[in-house]
C-alpha cells in the first residue's frame, strides 16, 4: 500500500510528507467528532424542547380544567340571573381558555391530540352559543351543567393525552439517542482500523527513505563503495541520497588513488630494500673480508631493521589487498594445532630475546580454511602480544572449541587495551594510547590487527577483545566450522 501511494504522491520534502500523514490520519477522526457533536447537539435541542413542552402542557392542561370550572360558574349564573355582567365574566374566562389552547398548539402536530382539541373547541363554542341572553329558548341550568361536565371531561382528556404525547416524544428522543450511540460506535469502529492502516502506511512511507539512508551510511562506514546509492522518497531526502552517492564515488576514487600510491611506494621501497638485504648478507658471509665485533654489531642492526622494513612493506601490501576487495580464499583442511606449533617456533627468537614464559594448550582440532591467511591472522595476534609483553613476562596461547566454533586465545601481561579503544584497535593505522605514550619502545605500522580482522571476516569469523582477568590484553579469534580430532 505504501509503495503504491509513493508512486502516486511524491512530496517535495519530508516535512510536507509528515504534515500530509498527520492530516490523513487525523482528518477522519476529527470529522467523526464533528458529526458526533452535531448529532448530540440536535438531541440536546430536542430534549430541551420536549422538557419545555411537557411543562407547558402540564400547566396549560391543568389551567384548562380550572378555567372550565370557572366558566361553568359564570355560565350558570348567566342562565339563572340573565345578568350581562356574568356573561362578560364568562367571555373573559373564555379568552383565557383559548390562550391556554393556543399554548398547546405545538402538540397539535399529533393527529389524535389535534382531534381532541378540535372536539373541545366545538363543545365550548356550542355552550357559548346557548348561554347567550338573547338566545331562545333559554337552556336550563341542568342542561348547561351537563354540557360543562362533558367539556370538563374533554379538558381532562386533553390533559391526560398531553402526558401521553410528551412520553412519546421522550421515548423518541431516547431511541434517537440510542441510534446516535450506535452510529458513533460504528463510525469509531470504521475510523480506528482506517487510522491504524493510514498510520502504518505513512510510517512505512516516511521510514523507508530514512532506512535507505541509514543503510547507505552504514555501507559507506563499512567500506562498501561498489554499490550505487539510490534513495526513493521526498525530493529533499532523495537529494541527500544523491549527495551520498557522490561521496561514495569520491571515496572510490580516493581508495583507488590510495591503493595505487601504496603499490607504487611498496614497489619503489622493495627494490632498494632488496639491495640492502643482499648487501648485508654478503657482509655477514665475510665476502668483503672479516668483520670485527663492532662492525658485526652494526651489521646486525642493519639486518634487523631491513627485516622490519620488509615486514612493514608486506603489511601495507596485504592491507591494500584486503581493503581493495574481499580476500580470495584457498580453502583446504588445516591442522590448527600443527599450525600454532609452527608459529611458536617462528616466534621463538623474539620470545627468547624478551625472556618470555610461553604457556600453551592446544586441542586437536581441524578446519577448512585458507592456511596462509589464517597463519597471517594468528601471526599478527602473536606479534602484537610479544611486542607489548614486558621482559620476563608470561604469554598464554590456547586453542579450544565450543560446538563447531574454534577459539584461539592469545593473552599477555602487557599494559592492556583501554576500554574506550577496544573497538578501534582493528582500524587501519590506529596506534593506541599505550603504543604512543612517552618513552614507549613499541613500534609498528598500526595495520597488523586490521589485516588480521579482514582475513578473519573472510573466514566468517572475527577477532574480539576479551576482558583480561589480570594485567594485559586478551584477544580471541573465533572461526566457525571446526572439527575435533
Amino acid at each position: 500500500m505504501a509503495g503504491r501511494f509513493a508512486i502516486c504522491y511524491r512530496p517535495r520534502s519530508i516535512l510536507r510528507l509528515i504534515l500530509v500523514s498527520y492530516l490523513a490520519v487525523l482528518t477522519p477522526p476529527i470529522l467523526a467528532i464533528i458529526f458526533a457533536v452535531g448529532y448530540l447537539d440536535v438531541l440536546l435541542t430536542q430534549g430541551r424542547t420536549a422538557v419545555y413542552d411537557s411543562v407547558r402542557a402540564a400547566q396549560n392542561g391543568r389551567a384548562l380544567v380550572e378555567q372550565v370550572t370557572a366558566m361553568e360558574r359564570s355560565a350558570l349564573q348567566t342562565v339563572a340571573l340573565e345578568d350581562p355582567l356574568f356573561l362578560q365574566s364568562y367571555l373573559r374566562g373564555r379568552e383565557k381558555l383559548y390562550g391556554s389552547l393556543e399554548d398547546l398548539n405545538p402538540l397539535t402536530r399529533y393527529p389524535e391530540f389535534a382531534k381532541r382539541v378540535q372536539a373541545f373547541q366545538a363543545q365550548e363554542t356550542r355552550i357559548t352559543e346557548r348561554i347567550q341572553i338573547a338566545q331562545t329558548p333559554q337552556p336550563t341550568i341542568a342542561e348547561v351543567a351537563d354540557e360543562f361536565d362533558d367539556l370538563r371531561l374533554q379538558a381532562r382528556d386533553i390533559l391526560d393525552y398531553s402526558v401521553v404525547v410528551i412520553n412519546q416524544e421522550v421515548e423518541a428522543i431516547r431511541q434517537q439517542g440510542e441510534q446516535a450511540r450506535r452510529t458513533i460506535i460504528g463510525i469509531a469502529a470504521i475510523q480506528l482500523p482506517f487510522a491504524l492502516i493510514s498510520a502504518i502506511a505513512f510510517t512505512m512511507l516516511i521510514g523507508r527513505p530514512l532506512r535507505q539512508l541509514r543503510r547507505a551510511i552504514e555501507a559507506l562506514g563499512d567500506g562498501l563503495f561498489t554499490r550505487p546509492i539510490r534513495v526513493q522518497g521526498p525530493q529533499d531526502v532523495a537529494g541527500v541520497g544523491q549527495r551520498l552517492d557522490w561521496l561514495r564515488q569520491r571515496l572510490v576514487d580516493l581508495e583507488e588513488q590510495k591503493a595505487q600510491f601504496l603499490r607504487q611506494v611498496s614497489h619503489e621501497l622493495k627494490t632498494p630494500l632488496s639491495a640492502i638485504r643482499e648487501g648485508t648478507q654478503l657482509l655477514s658471509d665475510d665476502i668483503a673480508g672479516a668483520l670485527n665485533p663492532a662492525q658485526r654489531e652494526v651489521l646486525d642492526i642493519l639486518s634487523r631493521n631491513a627485516v622490519h622494513l620488509q615486514h612493514l612493506i608486506e603489511d601495507m601490501l596485504n592491507f591494500n589487498m584486503a581493503r581493495s576487495h574481499r580476500p580470495t580464499l584457498n580453502p583446504r583442511p588445516v591442522d590448527l594445532a600443527g599450525l600454532l606449533t609452527g608459529l611458536m617456533q617462528d616466534h621463538k627468537p623474539a620470545l627468547m630475546s624478551k625472556n618470555l614464559n610461553l604457556q600453551t594448550h592446544f586441542e586437536r582440532v581441524s578446519l577448512i580454511a585458507d592456511e596462509g591467511k589464517l597463519k597471517t591472522v594468528i601471526d599478527n595476534m602473536l606479534s602484537n602480544a610479544v611486542k607489548f609483553s614486558p621482559r620476563g613476562g608470561t604469554l598464554w596461547v590456547d586453542c579450544s572449541h565450543e560446538g563447531s566454533e574454534i577459539w584461539v586465545d592469545v593473552r599477555d601481561e602487557g599494559p592492556g587495551i583501554p576500554e574506550d579503544e577496544r573497538d578501534r584497535i582493528f582500524e587501519a593505522f590506529f596506534q593506541g594510547s599505550t603504543a604512543l605514550s612517552a618513552g614507549s619502545v613499541v613500534k609498528g605500522s598500526g595495520i597488523g590487527l586490521a589485516i588480521a580482522q579482514e582475513f578473519a571476516h573472510a573466514h566468517g569469523g572475527r577477532i574480539e577483545v576479551r576482558p583480561s582477568p589480570g594485567r594485559g590484553a586478551w584477544l580471541r579469534l573465533r572461526i566457525p566450522g571446526g572439527n575435533v580430532t
